[in-house]
């Protein structure tokens, strides 16, 4: 018999729970070293170009165009990555709401709560949006960093 059918008083979350959390916890920390990444990326391309420029007397108009695709990439890259990411928050947040909707032993699960919430209000993909939005901003001013070195 499945978790649903079986006698909800002897359901333990407890592992499964866990579990979650634990992969919850992986996502946030990825999302931060994605951000932390491309901001790197972006002061290495500057570094890169301070160093080109030392090289010659004026920057040629290729490797400007070629130092800006790349900052523009790197920052699309990683502003990629972040939603996907944000994506499975909350397909993982999705889980947790789950087991602590049909567990009886769930640390963060109020005793009265014994229904399945409804699909559309669990599943947020904004829920701790202002990070995703935080964070990319990071990458699109690192972009225009890069931009400001190279065109001025």
């Amino acid at each position: 018999m499945t978790a649903r059918g079986a006698d909800v008083d002897r359901v333990d979350g407890r592992p499964l729970f866990g579990h979650i959390i634990e992969d919850i916890r992986f996502m946030k920390r990825n999302q931060w070293m994605i951000s932390n990444y491309g901001a790197s990326l972006q002061v290495a391309l500057i570094a890169l170009y301070r160093f080109a420029l030392a090289q010659s007397t004026l920057p040629s108009m290729s490797e400007r165009v070629v130092f800006s695709l790349l900052a523009a990439l790197a920052a699309a890259g990683a502003i990629s990555i972040l939603v996907r990411f944000q994506k499975s928050l909350a397909k993982y947040r999705a889980r947790v709401d789950l087991v602590c909707a049909a567990c009886t032993e769930c640390p963060e699960r109020p005793k009265e709560v014994v229904a399945v919430p409804d699909r559309r209000t669990y599943q947020s993909f904004w829920k701790d949006g202002s990070i995703l939005i935080l964070l990319s901003l990071v990458q699109c001013f690192g972009a225009a960093a890069v931009l400001w070195v190279v065109w001025r």
